[in-house]
């Protein structure tokens, strides 16, 4: 019988070979991250246009509204009902509050789209819930200096707990500021009225909320969340019911 020889490839082949798998591999994972990152433009987009109509709805149902708003002002007046008009024009300023509100965070999506499409979720959630949400940003975001997802779901939770302590409070009023500091360093404060004392020690352990219904684990989450960066500090403070929450970041040192 004949033996035929083992055919072995050589070195320069092999390494070829190596080469030509590995630059297979990268394209087909650039491809996946092209695709998905077209994705995430695409929702980014849309939340931007659903935010603009959202904010020009609202500025229409003012628009058409105005007249006979006009007209309520005017009757309140005629009757001399000061107390009625107060509070009448307190609903009407909330109303138009809002819609400014969900209007010039809308055009500054692009910025940061997973910040700002954040904010205008909470926007429309404390509208819903008859909560005045105030935003106080500067005219450019600056770098956060840790993970967006991260920051986002830590705000997320902060603004719900805000927004829904607010709807029991008698100003139900939320405040949101964002701070560039000195050093590239960011402050985020969000404060509201409170109906009555906080137990700030007692509200970050696992399972204690203030909330009927609720679990207990928002905070804790946020506090593990924010824990996992040595440059970012979380605070909360509680005084005359009123209650804020600080989040400081600081670029990561080298």
């Amino acid at each position: 019988s004949v033996v035929l020889p083992l055919c072995i490839p050589n070195q320069a082949f092999a390494y070829s070979l190596v080469i030509l798998i590995s630059t297979l591999i990268t394209i087909v994972c650039l491809q996946g991250d092209f695709r998905r990152a077209d994705k995430i433009e695409l929702e980014n987009k849309t939340l931007h246009i659903n935010a603009l109509s959202e904010s020009m709805e609202n500025f229409r149902i003012v628009k058409h509204d105005f007249y006979n708003i006009l007209q309520t002002y005017g009757g309140y007046l005629e009757i001399g009902d000061l107390e009625a008009l107060r509070k009448y024009h307190t609903q009407f300023v909330g109303m138009t509050t809002a819609a400014g509100n969900a209007l010039d965070i809308s055009k500054r999506v692009e910025e940061n789209p997973s910040l700002f499409s954040l904010l205008i979720s909470k926007s429309d959630y404390a509208e819903k819930l008859k909560v005045h949400l105030i935003f106080t940003l500067p005219r450019r975001i600056p770098d956060f200096h840790i993970e967006m997802i991260d920051l986002c779901r830590a705000l997320g939770c902060l603004l719900d707990n805000a927004i829904e302590a607010a709807k029991e409070s008698a100003t139900r009023e939320v405040q949101f500021t964002l701070t560039a500091k000195a050093l590239s360093s960011v402050l985020i404060i969000i404060s509201n009225k409170t109906n009555g004392a906080v137990d700030t020690s007692e509200i970050l352990k696992s399972g204690v909320s203030g909330k009927e219904g609720h679990t207990g684990i928002g905070l804790v989450t946020v506090r593990k969340t924010l824990g996992r960066y040595t440059n970012c500090g979380f605070q909360i403070h509680s005084y005359n019911n009123e209650f804020n929450a600080y989040i400081e970041l600081k670029p990561a040192s080298n």
